[in-house]
């Protein structure tokens, strides 16, 4: 199996998970999911999952832990995380080739994310909630 059919796997099987946590829970998921990669490509991964992190605060069961574990998960299984606890701490310390190699792998894991959800939850609509709190934002 591929990498790229390995992403797809696990997206498939964490947008379906996403898309049984109840619509509002999993309309929120979506709606992030579809903005992940290009927050990734935009403001870092680094800073994409701290201020995903930061949403967690608030509802550690809601659909901004469910994304950044999601997110983890495909690291994990792409063998670059090698550690439990919050994914921002996997990523303070990386030497900058490493964390280049994690976000590109966050990017494409993010893609098949976004499809797998928008497949499976529906697509955002244009009013969508994510882009109004974006990491690297007022």
């Amino acid at each position: 199996m591929t990498r790229d059919q390995q992403r797809a796997r696990d997206a498939a099987k964490q947008a379906e998970q996403a898309s049984k946590r109840g619509t509002k829970d999993a309309k929120r998921y979506s709606s992030l999911a579809h903005a992940l990669p290009v927050w990734i490509r935009t403001n870092g991964l680094l800073a994409t999952v701290v201020f995903l992190e930061s949403k967690c605060k608030d509802a550690p069961e809601g659909p901004e832990a469910a994304l950044v574990d999601d997110l983890g998960l495909q690291l994990q299984s792409a063998n670059l995380r090698r550690h439990d606890g919050p994914l921002s701490k996997s990523l303070f310390d990386l030497p900058y080739p490493e964390y280049s190699r994690w976000q590109e792998e966050a990017i494409h894991s993010a893609a098949w994310i976004k499809r797998f959800s928008a497949a499976l939850i529906g697509e955002p609509d244009q009013s969508n909630e994510a882009r109004d709190a974006e990491p690297g934002g007022d």
